[in-house]
């Protein structure tokens, strides 16, 4: 009988560990996706004022193709 429980008992301890092993390892991999989508997330809105600044550079060189073309 206490070879029983002992067994038991070292059945439930390795299953902990291992459970504790699973869940620290999905809470890293968690975090990790975490960063990444941060990182493309603000990846995103820096290309969006890129696309932004390259617009409005480009309409004010059109403005300034026009008004030569008015001048000349």
């Amino acid at each position: 009988m206490g070879y029983t429980i002992m067994s038991e008992l070292t059945s439930q301890r390795t299953t902990l560990l291992k459970t504790k092993r699973h869940v620290d390892e999905t809470r890293q991999e968690q975090s990790r996706i975490k960063r990444i989508m941060l990182s493309i997330y603000n990846n995103k809105i820096i290309y969006k004022y890129l696309l932004i600044v390259i617009i409005i550079l480009l309409a004010i060189a059109n403005v300034g193709v026009i008004i030569y073309k008015i001048r000349r």
